[in-house]
C-alpha cells in the first residue's frame, strides 16, 4: 500500500444559492464592471450592485446550504485484535465530529477528522461488529469491522519487492508489551520474521504487490488467509502466493473463500518465506496488469499455528455448547465453543430465500488462542455429523434434519437417505457459500423405486441450490450431493437440510436507513411473502413500527390473505419535529392459523441482514 496524506477536508459540500453576475475587468472593482456609456450606464451600475448585495445575503442565509447525511465508505485498518484498543481511519464524507454507533465496541471519534479508537473486549463474542456514522440529517451505511485473535499490524511501503518484504514479528501469537495499543505488530527490520499475525493492507495503485516474509519450519504448515471481497465488499479479485527468497513459486490460490484466496504451504525446508498479495478488479475489464486502488482493502492472517476453517456440523441443535472443528495445525479430537451473537448485534438470514426455519439463528465457533473461525446456524430439530464415502448412504433420516457432508475424493457423489411421506411438500437446500465453504452443491433425488425423481437446476453465479419436492409414494428416497464442476478435496465440506414446508410469512423492506421530516410523512413500503404449508393458509398481519420516540407516530396497517394488500403494505411515519436518531423495527403478529411473530428485514449485505433499520427523525428548523 502506497500510504498518502489523510484528506482533512471532509466536510460535507455546501451549496449557496448563486446568480449570473457581470464580470468585471481586471482593473474595475465589481461595481464599476457595468460602468457604459449613456443612459443605461447608470442603470446597469444599479442592477449591478443589487446582484452583488443579493448574493452576499443569500450565501449567508440560515439553512440555504444542502445538509446531507454521512457517508462511510472504507475503514481502514477494517478490523482488530480482541482485548486492543485501534485507531481507524474513516473515509467518506462528514462534518467532524460525527457520532457512532458501534454495539458491541467502544468507539471514540478523535480530534483529527476521520480518525476513531476502537476498544475491543477481549471477551467479545462475535466475529465482526458494524460501524455507522450519524449526524442530526441522517446515517451513513453501516459497515464491518472484523475481529480477530491474533497481533496485528498495518502494511508498511515499500514492501513490494522480495528484498523488502515485510517481516511478521516473531515468539508467540499474543502481542508484545505496547503492541496493542496501535495494533502494529510488524517485526523489526533486520530480524528474524515470526509466523503469527494479521496483516492490514492496501493494494494502492496500479501494479501494487505487498509481501510479508515469515518463518516456517520444515513439516510445520502455513496458512495464509485473505479477507478482502467476500468479508469487506473490497472490488478486488486477490492472488495470494508463497514464495522462496530467490523468487520460487511454492504455493499458490486465487479463490478460496469466494473469490478470496486461502491456502496452506508445508515445507520440507525451515526457513524464511514470503507470503505476496496481488490483485485484479472483482469485475474485470480489459486490462491484464496487476490492479490497486484506495478501495482495495484486506486483512491477510498469517499462521503455523491452528486455524479454524469450518465445523464439522455447520449446524447445530440450539443449545450445543460445542462442536469438533477442521482446519490446519488443530490437534484431534477438538472441540471449540459454540457461541450465539449478542442480541443487539444479531444477524438474520434470508430464511425463505435459504428454505431455512425462521427460528434459525447464526452463530459462530472461534477459540482464543486459535486463528480463523467458523460461520454455523442454530436450529430446532436433529443435526448430522460430516457424512463421507464408505459403506453406503446410511440410515434413512425423518425430516427436518440437517446433514453437513464432504466431497474429498474425485469426481465424486455422496448419498444422503431420508423417509419422505406422500402428499408432504419438502423444501430442500444444499449450501456452501453461507457457511465460506467452497463447493457448489447440486442435488438430485433418486426414488425408492431407484428413477430421477428430481434434480436442482444449475445454480448459475450462485452457490446454493434449493428444490421443493413433493414424493408420490411413500419410502426412502435418496439425495445424491455433487459439485457442479466435480470439484473435491479435504475442505470441500457442505450441508443439505430437509424439513417440511410450514405455514409462515417473510417480511422484507428496501433500505437500512430511513428519514423522516417536519414537513413530509414518510412512508415504508413492507414486502409480505406468504407461504402455505400443512398448516394451512396464513391469515391476516398485523404489521407496525416499534421503537418511535415521542413526537413520532405510526399507524398499524393490515395484510390481508388475498389482494394487493396481501403482497405489500405501506406504512407512514410522521414527526413533530423532535430529533432522533436510532433504530427502529417493523413487527408482523398473526394469529391464524398459529400465534406467531416476525420482524421485517433489511437487505442482504455480506451474506446477512438485520431486523432492526436506522431512522433519523430531523428537527423542526
Amino acid at each position: 500500500m502506497r500510504h498518502q496524506a489523510f484528506n482533512s477536508e471532509l466536510i460535507r459540500d455546501q451549496h449557496p444559492v448563486t446568480t449570473a453576475v457581470p464580470v468585471p475587468r481586471d482593473h474595475e472593482s465589481p461595481g464599476q464592471c457595468a460602468r457604459a456609456r449613456g443612459p443605461l450606464g447608470a442603470i446597469a451600475k444599479v442592477v449591478c450592485c443589487r446582484t452583488w448585495l443579493a448574493v452576499l445575503v443569500l450565501s449567508l442565509w440560515p439553512g440555504r446550504s444542502h445538509a446531507a447525511a454521512p457517508t462511510l465508505t472504507r475503514l481502514f485498518p477494517a478490523g482488530g485484535q480482541r482485548g486492543t484498543t485501534v485507531k481507524v481511519e474513516c473515509t467518506g464524507k462528514f462534518k467532524w465530529p460525527v457520532k457512532i454507533w458501534a454495539p458491541g465496541v467502544k468507539v471514540v471519534a478523535l480530534k483529527d477528522s476521520g480518525q476513531i479508537q476502537v476498544t475491543i473486549p477481549a471477551d467479545l463474542a462475535v466475529d465482526r461488529v458494524w460501524i455507522r456514522l450519524y449526524d442530526a440529517e441522517g446515517a451513513s451505511p453501516a459497515l464491518p469491522f472484523l475481529l480477530s485473535n491474533l497481533a496485528e499490524f498495518l502494511e508498511k511501503e515499500p514492501n513490494n519487492r522480495l528484498g523488502k518484504a515485510q517481516p511478521l514479528l516473531g515468539g508467540t501469537q499474543s502481542p508484545p508489551q505496547g503492541a496493542a495499543k496501535d495494533g502494529d505488530a510488524a517485526g523489526k527490520k533486520g530480524s528474524r520474521p515470526g509466523s503469527h499475525g494479521v496483516a492490514n493492507g492496501i493494494l494502492q495503485s496500479a501494479g501494487d504487490v505487498d509481501g510479508f516474509s515469515v518463518f516456517v519450519k520444515a513439516g510445520s504448515t502455513l496458512v495464509a488467509d485473505m479477507a478482502a471481497n467476500a468479508r469487506l465488499n473490497s472490488p478486488v479479485d486477490a492472488v495470494l502466493q508463497v514464495v522462496t527468497p530467490d523468487g520460487f513459486v511454492v504455493a499458490e490460490n486465487h479463490d478460496g473463500v469466494g473469490i478470496d484466496p486461502r491456502l496452506a504451504f508445508t515445507p520440507t525446508r525451515t526457513g524464511t518465506y514470503i507470503v505476496r498479495v496481488f490483485g485484479f478488479p472483482s469485475k474485470p475489464n480489459s486490462s491484464i496488469t496487476y490492479s490497486g486502488a484506495a478501495t482495495y482493502v484486506y486483512r491477510l492472517t498469517l499462521t503455523t499455528g491452528p486455524f479454524i476453517a469450518n465445523a464439522a456440523r455447520v449446524s447445530v441443535v440450539a443449545g450445543t455448547k460445542s462442536v469438533p472443528v477442521f482446519g490446519w495445525n488443530i490437534p484431534k479430537g477438538t472441540e471449540v465453543p459454540v457461541r450465539g451473537e449478542v442480541k443487539s448485534l444479531r444477524e438474520v438470514e434470508s430464511v425463505f430465500a435459504k428454505q431455512i426455519p425462521a427460528s434459525s439463528e447464526v452463530g459462530f465457533v472461534q477459540r482464543r488462542e486459535f486463528a480463523g473461525r467458523a460461520r454455523i446456524r442454530t436450529v430446532p430439530f436433529k443435526t448430522v455429523g460430516v457424512a463421507r464415502p464408505g459403506g453406503g448412504p446410511g440410515v434413512a433420516l425423518a425430516p427436518p434434519v440437517a446433514v453437513t457432508g464432504c466431497l474429498d475424493t474425485h469426481n465424486q457423489f455422496t448419498r444422503h437417505v431420508f423417509q419422505l411421506k406422500k402428499g408432504t411438500t419438502y423444501s430442500l437446500s444444499a449450501e456452501s457459500s453461507t457457511f465460506e465453504l467452497p463447493v457448489i452443491p447440486m442435488m438430485r433425488i433418486m426414488a425408492p423405486d431407484g428413477s430421477r425423481a428430481a434434480q436442482s437446476s444449475d445454480p448459475g453465479t450462485g452457490k446454493e441450490t434449493h428444490l421443493r419436492f413433493s414424493p408420490k409414494v411413500d419410502g426412502p428416497y435418496e439425495v445424491q450431493v455433487f459439485d457442479r464442476y466435480r470439484h473435491h478435496g479435504p475442505g470441500h465440506f457442505y450441508q443439505v437440510t430437509i424439513v417440511p414446508e410450514e405455514t409462515d410469512c417473510e417480511l422484507t423492506i428496501s433500505a437500512d436507513m430511513l428519514v423522516v421530516t417536519p414537513k413530509k410523512p414518510l412512508e415504508v413500503e413492507v414486502v409480505v411473502t406468504r407461504r402455505n404449508g400443512s398448516g394451512g393458509k396464513l391469515g391476516p398481519i398485523t404489521i407496525a413500527v416499534e421503537g418511535l420516540p415521542k413526537g413520532m407516530t405510526s399507524a398499524p396497517v393490515v395484510s390481508q390473505p388475498d389482494g394487493a394488500t396481501s403482497k405489500k403494505v405501506k406504512l407512514t411515519i410522521t414527526t413533530d419535529g423532535s430529533a432522533f436518531s436510532g433504530p427502529i423495527r417493523i413487527i408482523g403478529k398473526c394469529t391464524k392459523p398459529a400465534k406467531f411473530q416476525r420482524a421485517a428485514r433489511t437487505p442482504v449485505k455480506f451474506g446477512n441482514a438485520f431486523e432492526t433499520t436506522w431512522l433519523t427523525g430531523t428537527a423542526k428548523k
